[in-house]
């Protein structure tokens, strides 16, 4: 579902971000991206979600070849992944209801069809009965669950999500885990870029570690510090 062919990603006459990455994702595959602060995380998940373009090297997301799409197939192919950004990035003064429809109204959706879809989406992630809460009424973990209820709405094939645990409690860690883990086992592919050691220790799922811009370790059932 996702290649990377000898990736680098430079920004002007700096060194690069991104050196040589070589990593396949396959077909319903859950991954961790595991690395310090300027390691490169952050620069491979904005190639793997098209906000950035590879400055060498080839990046294949579901069969397409990203290097080679002009805005438009760009813009259909974002369209099959879902996203949780760093931080959530969700409109705090709007309902859980208001935020999950967004994704579906870009697409046209509308009426009771998007309705029904919204409530789903809600469902899916136990957040049905907050639909109309608005979101800076709720905890961490609520607001992370709308989050993923979002990224999900579209029935995405691919999941990205950075740094999804980030200031929650463990009960709370645990919980948004989980509902990843869930999606993937209904046949999402799953790419998780975290510092969380606990949850990657506990997990046991396929790790990859960046350093200075490489992968330097990609451990099948790994730990943190394996």
């Amino acid at each position: 579902m996702i290649l990377f062919s000898n990736v680098s990603k430079s920004y002007g006459r700096s060194r690069n971000v991104l050196e040589d990455i070589n990593l396949l994702i396959a077909r319903n595959e859950f991954v961790f991206l595991i690395g310090a602060n300027g390691a490169g995380k952050s620069t491979l998940l904005k190639l793997a979600t098209l906000q950035e373009e590879p400055s060498a090297g080839t990046l294949i997301i579901g069969s397409q070849r990203v290097n080679r799409l002009n805005s438009k197939g760009r813009a259909r192919l974002r369209r099959r992944l879902g996203i949780i950004p760093q931080q959530n990035r969700l409109f705090y003064d709007r309902t859980a209801y208001a935020n999950v429809a967004l994704p579906l109204q870009v697409t046209g959706e509308g009426g009771n069809r998007l309705r029904a879809r919204v409530m789903a989406g809600l469902d899916r992630v136990g957040m049905a009965d907050q639909a109309d809460t608005v979101v800076n009424e709720m905890s961490g973990g609520q607001q992370q669950r709308v989050a993923i209820a979002k990224a999900l709405v579209n029935d995405p094939e691919i999941l990205i999500a950075d740094e999804p645990t980030e200031a929650l409690s463990p009960s709370a860690s645990q919980a948004v885990m989980e509902l990843l883990l869930q999606a993937s086992s209904e046949g999402i592919t799953a790419l998780v870029a975290t510092h969380d050691s606990a949850v990657v220790d506990r997990l046991r799922r396929r790790v990859v570690k960046l350093e200075e811009g490489r992968v330097v370790a990609d451990v099948p059932a790994g730990g943190f510090d394996d």
